[in-house]
């Protein structure tokens, strides 16, 4: 069992006993826990000068820490430059966190990490740091880095001098153009969290890595060691994945490189083209994710279900997704080259949400009817402005919402009319279809009147202007 699954079963117990609760839900969905009012009093008692919390501090005021302090938080709530300097420290300290509630302007003098030689955790998140001094090296037991929402146009060197470093945070570093060219030496991370879209490439040798467990982006590079074949033997990776940058993948042998299929504790993967290419389906089909893959934005495996479809120009791949009996959730975007929805896009026995976007050259839809999307509830066709026609909805039973949006060419609703689960109907800037459905007037509207919401151009009709 790894520590991490260990440490999780500890803190479930601890929740499950009332020791945490549940404080809010942060911008990444995530949960985010507090200490129970007396159960924090308790500890900060027990605790006594072991734990230190100085609220509304000032990195340049003087601290008296006592010789037993291992762990200190900083709230800071000056927004006015400051140096975070050496005199606050003691050789004992293990952990320490700098709290902003907005990010800061803090510049770290050398000899702070001098006298920290001791710290396990460092937490400098949105401090608004642009550099590190090369000092941090001495930082020999450090296990866990937080530098994320900061201003660092490249990783320092010196951190790659971290060798015991487990975990690394560089989330919403959106001026960071590269990371650290010796990255390939921090032989111990384990989790490396980033989401910057603005790197170009992955260090060289980024695959030495192999016990990396969490790695929120990959960014395909051209160059010798930057390549996707540097995943290969990183097959502890789990949660989350996106690749960036697969138009750099230059053919199929290098794509099967990765080794997915040998990945089986990747739940998530999300795979990016910046610029079209006519392999894009042959290098999609040799990335090969594994079977316990839960989530796959670009592409189709029998277990997924959800799969979100965006700027892809092969539109045969759509064929066969009917055929996933797991899948509840599809996005298809920005597929320039599909003209026409035909009858063999069926089945999708699971289907729940479906949503059709940015189709500039979709024309038509086969009006086949036939054991089509049977679970569908909700249905979302935004910006086709050449679409002339919905589909049959006839054999969508479950439907509840419908949203049309930006198709100013589609002539009416479906002959057959809607079902009557729906109970949300919503039209915009889509002008025939929205004159159609108008109240008392409309030759569709007889089609929609008993639908209990319905808005057209952004205003409700209320249920006092129908008349049944």
């Amino acid at each position: 069992m790894r520590f991490e699954d260990i440490g999780n079963d500890y803190f479930k117990d601890l929740l499950w006993r009332s020791f945490f609760q549940l404080s809010h839900v942060n911008i990444h969905g995530q949960n985010v826990y507090k200490m129970h009012d007396l159960i924090h009093s308790m500890a900060q008692l027990l605790s006594g000068h072991t734990c230190l919390r100085h609220e509304d501090g000032h990195p340049n005021d003087d601290y008296t820490l006592s010789r037993n302090t291992r762990h200190f938080s900083l709230h800071c709530g000056s927004v006015q430059p400051m140096i975070l300097k050496g005199s606050l420290w003691y050789k004992n300290l293990r952990t320490f966190r700098v709290i902003y509630e907005n990010v800061g302007h803090m510049q770290v003098s050398y000899d702070l990490f001098l006298k920290s030689k001791s710290l396990r955790v460092l937490d400098l998140s949105r401090t608004g740091l642009d550099d590190l001094p090369d000092s941090i090296a001495h930082l020999k037991h450090l296990r866990y880095l937080n530098l994320s929402e900061n201003h660092f146009r490249k990783l320092p060197e010196s951190v790659t001098n971290l060798f015991n470093l487990q975990t690394l945070k560089l989330e919403q570093c959106f001026q960071l153009l590269e990371l650290s060219s010796n990255m390939k030496n921090m032989a111990s991370l384990r989790h490396l969290h980033l989401n910057v879209k603005q790197l170009n490439c992955m260090p060289s040798e980024f695959g030495k890595l192999v016990d990396l467990q969490n790695l929120s982006a990959f960014i395909v590079g051209r160059n010798k060691g930057c390549g996707i074949g540097e995943l290969k033997n990183m097959r502890f990776l789990r949660g989350s994945l996106c690749i960036k940058n697969l138009e750099n993948v230059p053919n199929v042998t290098e794509a099967k490189e990765a080794m997915l299929d040998m990945k089986p504790f990747l739940d998530k993967l999300e795979l990016e083209w910046n610029e079209p290419k006519s392999n894009d389906g042959e290098i999609l089909a040799g990335l090969r994710p594994h079977e316990n893959l839960k989530e796959l934005f670009s592409g189709t495996f029998c277990k997924l279900s959800s799969i979100y479809l965006r700027s892809c120009q092969n539109y045969q791949i759509l064929l066969p997704l009917g055929k996933l009996e797991h899948l509840k959730s599809l996005v298809i975007e920005d597929m320039p080259n599909w003209p026409h929805v035909y009858k063999q896009f069926s089945g999708f026995p699971s289907l729940e949400s479906l949503t059709i976007k940015d189709m500039p050259n979709l024309t038509s839809w086969d009006p086949f009817r036939g054991s089509r999307f049977p679970c569908l509830r909700n249905f979302v066709i935004d910006d086709c402005p050449k679409l002339t026609n919905l589909p049959s909805l006839a054999d969508t039973v479950l439907l509840q919402s419908l949203s049309i949006s930006r198709c100013p060419e589609i002539g009416s609703l479906p002959r057959d009319g809607l079902p009557a689960s729906l109970q949300a109907l919503t039209i915009s800037e889509s002008d025939i279809i929205k004159d159609r459905c108008r109240v008392e007037e409309g030759a569709d509207w007889w089609k929609i009147k008993s639908v209990p919401r319905i808005e057209i151009d952004y205003m409700e009709i209320p249920p006092e202007m129908r008349r049944f």
